[in-house]
C-alpha cells in the first residue's frame, strides 16, 4: 500500500473520529463507506476493528457510571452479538460487489430515513418491544458491511435518553462489535497480517478526530453538523450505487 493510500484512510478515519467526538457515535459512519468507496468493504471492516475497540473501550470507562436506566440494552446487545455473528459470515462468504450493494443499501436507508423521521422518538414500551429487532438488524448490518448505524443510532436516538447513556449505550454495542468480529474473521482465517497492522495504526487517526470532534462538538451548531454529515453521507452512498450499479447496467447495454 503507497503512503499515498495511507494518508487518504488516515484522513478518511480522522473524520470518523471527528463525527465520534462530536456527537458520542459515528466514526464508522464515514470512515467505512469512505474506505470502501476507495479500496472495498472488506478492507474498511477490518481496519475499523481495533479502533472500534480501542475507542469504545475508553469511553466506557469515561462514563462508566452512566450505566443506569437502560432496560432495553441488555436484550438489545444480546440481538446485536447474534446478528454480527451471522453478518461476520456474510462479510467473508458474499462478493464484494454483494457487500458494497449491502453498505451502499444501508447508507441510503440511513439518508432517507433521517431527512423524512429527524425527530422520531420512541415511548419506553416501544422501546423494550423493538429491542431485540432492532438490535439484531444493527449487528447483522455491521458484521455485513462494516456499518449498523442505519438501525443502531436511529433506535438508540428515538430513546431519548441523556447523552451520557446515549454514549454508554452506543459504547458497550460498539464494543461487542469490536471484539465479537475480530475473533469470528480470526476464526475463519480472514485477519491478514498486513490488515490487522493498517488496524493498529488507525487507532491514531481516529483519536487524533475524535479529539477535535470534542472540541468541536461545543462550539458548532449539533443541527448544522448533522446536515453536513448528511451530505457527505448521501455523496457516498451515490458513489457506492454507482460501483455497483455501473456493471450491470453496462452488461444489460451490452
Amino acid at each position: 500500500m503507497s503512503p499515498i493510500d495511507l494518508a487518504i484512510i488516515a484522513f478518511c478515519l480522522a473524520i470518523g473520529g471527528v463525527l465520534k467526538g462530536a456527537t458520542g457515535a459515528g466514526a464508522p459512519l464515514l470512515a467505512v463507506p469512505a474506505i470502501s468507496a476507495i479500496y472495498d468493504v472488506r478492507l474498511a471492516v477490518v481496519t475499523m476493528l481495533l479502533p472500534t475497540i480501542v475507542t469504545n473501550a475508553w469511553q466506557l470507562v469515561a462514563y462508566r457510571r452512566n450505566f443506569v436506566g437502560l432496560p432495553f440494552l441488555a436484550p438489545f446487545v444480546i440481538a446485536a452479538f447474534i446478528g454480527v455473528l451471522m453478518g461476520s459470515f456474510m462479510l467473508v462468504g458474499l462478493p464484494i460487489t454483494a457487500l458494497t450493494g449491502v453498505l451502499a443499501a444501508a447508507l441510503v436507508s440511513y439518508v432517507i430515513f433521517r431527512l423524512l423521521k429527524p425527530h422520531w422518538a420512541l415511548s419506553p414500551q416501544a422501546a423494550k418491544r423493538l429491542a431485540l429487532p432492532a438490535g439484531w438488524i444493527s449487528g447483522l448490518l455491521q458484521g455485513a458491511s462494516g456499518l449498523s448505524a442505519p438501525a443502531s443510532l436511529p433506535y438508540l436516538n428515538a430513546l431519548g435518553i441523556p447523552r451520557p447513556q446515549f454514549v454508554v449505550s452506543v459504547s458497550t454495542l460498539f464494543l461487542m462489535f469490536g471484539s465479537v468480529q475480530t475473533l469470528t474473521l480470526f476464526g475463519l482465517g480472514q485477519l491478514r497480517t498486513d490488515w490487522l497492522l493498517l488496524s493498529a495504526m488507525a487507532i491514531a487517526p481516529v483519536f487524533a478526530g475524535m479529539t477535535f470532534g470534542n472540541w468541536l462538538g461545543t462550539r458548532m451548531d449539533p443541527g448544522a453538523f448533522g446536515r453536513i454529515v448528511l451530505v457527505v453521507l448521501t455523496g457516498l452512498a451515490f458513489k457506492l450505487s454507482y460501483d455497483v450499479l455501473s456493471p450491470l447496467l453496462s452488461g444489460a447495454g451490452g
